[in-house]
């Protein structure tokens, strides 16, 4: 019963560590493109530069002269700038996850194969 169990758990770790680099590549990156997604469409539902786009020429706090009007389309404008500025920084942010999933296991195998065939002589 023993050598069974045995078997069957080396087996299972066998097939984990072979089918672990087909996971990365496939699953893992559906999986960390849905969340780099998610984390895009949070910034913009935070920072929602479309919403102020949208309103441009909309009076802010129902002044509706020409004074107000100057103003608020002033004021629209430069939130629309700023947000989207800080949208393109969060979205530049949430790339970085997606990129170094695919650098990742690159570099760690360089710096492997580096470490095995450093005291050895070329």
């Amino acid at each position: 019963m023993f050598l069974l169990i045995a078997q069957r758990l080396l087996l299972t770790a066998f097939l984990d560590v072979v089918y672990f680099p087909f996971w990365w590549y496939t699953s893992g990156v559906v999986h960390v493109w849905k969340w780099t997604l998610r984390v895009v469409a949070e910034g913009n539902a935070t920072f929602a530069p479309g919403v102020w786009l949208k309103n441009l020429f909309v009076p802010m706090f129902g002044q509706y002269d020409f004074q107000g009007r100057l103003v608020s389309f002033f004021m629209r404008v430069m939130n629309v700038i700023i947000r989207t500025i800080f949208l393109t920084i969060w979205m530049v942010l949430a790339m970085i996850p997606l990129i170094s999933w695919f650098v990742l296991p690159v570099v760690v195998s360089y710096f492997f194969i580096r470490s095995i065939t450093l005291g050895y002589v070329r």
